[in-house]
């Protein structure tokens, strides 16, 4: 592996404040964006007693500098106190900060000065396909994981280890998280099973063996240290019901196997479920690299148990779902005779299915979903920043539909072929319908 990653994060011109789990890459990143800037580093035991004993000297520190310079504060959640002298000096000396943390939780306190909308607020993630280039296959980084930490080491499994450890430390006993350690590292585990999962918080505490109220408790514990996220699934004014229960993710495939202590290279159920999470931690970070897009939620009606979207990405009026699957493994998205209705969250969508060939990189499907797109230039703008992005190695030349008498091309997505009603296609005659039919 070389050196130097070069990653996609790009600062804001201001103050901003870069959250990533620890390991992510924050402090040797910020040294690489700044490297004239005033450093200071929070997790120097002696300077951190220093400003907690006295938060003058911080504010000391500070005024010695020249108008205007560049500050970093390195994990700044130490001491949310000091983000009130920062606030002032954004204000009086004109200086630039840029504030890293591995956790939210001391800073969603109220009362925590988060600077009025005076700094931005920024993500580092594990490392994606494009930052890694030629180093990255996908095999390793479901087994071991993107985290630079554990990337760059001699022994990823060691390596993996130590850092469950470290966080369970550092980030639980020395901040004091929870007072019952033993009970939250017997947690971990079962969360990890739950992985890519609608979350159902009864059942994963009747599984721990603890209070509902106390896994709720975990797993915000989870969030705010930034080793998972929520899914939500999608929600509109629609004639049907959907699954309300979010999904819940692991921000790297490894630390998923490292906390559940899996050893070995994964089997074929487990790599069906990493790759899916390594799926929706990609598409996490190219929304907050790049923009793709606003939000990002699951679809999945409560009439039916085969139909689901796994991913469905909005960006102002456009959709895309999103299917992630092995290749050769049995497909979770909508049938292609069932049609949804005009009130359903796929109509008017594009649709890729994301597959995982015997370890190589993610590739671009072959298959649309059964929506009624209306016409190629009205779906381009979103799949134009998706495909690119996302599906790194993606052929450029288009891909044939499966089903469809059309392509899905870089430029955009054509209209579906002909549909049961709806605009952009005509009705189907029950004789095509049945040729259509599984078995037929």
């Amino acid at each position: 592996m070389p050196g130097t990653v070069s990653r996609l994060f790009v600062p804001p011109k201001g103050s901003y404040f870069l959250f990533g789990p620890r390991g992510s890459g924050k402090s040797t990143w910020l040294r690489h964006l700044h490297p004239d800037a005033h450093w200071i580093d929070l997790l120097d035991e002696g300077r951190y007693q220093r400003y907690l004993v006295d938060p003058s000297l911080f504010s000391a520190e500070l005024e010695a500098l020249p108008r205007g310079a560049c500050v970093v504060v390195d994990e700044v959640q130490r001491l949310p106190a000091l983000l009130n002298v920062v606030h002032q000096k954004i204000e009086t000396r004109r200086l630039r900060f840029a504030l890293s943390g591995s956790s939210a939780r001391k800073l969603r306190r109220s009362g925590v000065n988060l600077l009025a909308g005076r700094a931005a607020r920024r993500a580092l993630h594990p490392f994606v396909p494009e930052e890694l280039g030629t180093a990255f296959a996908l095999a390793p980084t479901l087994e071991w994981g993107a985290l630079p930490i554990v990337w760059g080491a001699d022994d990823r499994r060691d390596a993996l280890d130590a850092y469950v450890q470290m966080y369970l430390k550092e980030e639980i006993q020395a901040e004091a998280v929870t007072r019952n350690l033993p009970g939250f590292a017997r947690f971990l585990p079962i969360a990890a099973l739950f992985h890519g999962q609608a979350l159902n918080v009864s059942a994963l505490a009747r599984d721990a063996g603890v209070a509902r109220t106390t896994v709720q408790g975990y797993l915000q514990i989870l969030e705010d240290t930034l080793f998972t996220f929520p899914l939500p699934a999608y929600e509109a004014r629609l004639r049907v019901r959907e699954r309300r229960h979010p999904k819940l993710y692991w921000v790297d495939p490894g630390l998923v196997r490292a906390v559940t202590g899996d050893r070995g290279p994964p089997d074929a159920d487990s790599t069906g479920r990493l790759f899916e999470g390594w799926i929706a931690q990609l598409l996490r970070a190219y929304r907050d690299y790049r923009g793709i897009c606003d939000d990002l939620a699951y679809w999945a009606p409560t009439e039916s148990r085969d139909t689901e979207v796994d991913f469905l990405l909005r960006r102002g009026r456009e959709r895309v779902a999103i299917e992630s699957r092995r290749r050769g493994a049995g497909s979770r998205t909508l049938p292609r005779d069932s049609a949804p209705s005009p009130t359903s969250p796929v109509s008017n969508v594009a649709s890729w299915s994301t597959s995982a060939p015997n370890g190589s990189a993610p590739r671009r499907g072959s298959r649309c979903c059964p929506c009624r797109c209306s016409s190629r230039s009205s779906r381009a703008g979103l799949a134009d920043a998706l495909i690119p992005s996302v599906v790194t190695r993606a052929a450029a030349a288009s891909v044939p539909v499966a089903g469809n008498r059309g392509t899905v091309r870089r430029g955009g997505v054509p209209a579906c072929a002909p549909r049961s009603g709806g605009r952009g296609g005509r009705r189907r005659s029950s004789r095509s319908r049945r040729a259509d039919a599984p078995g037929s």
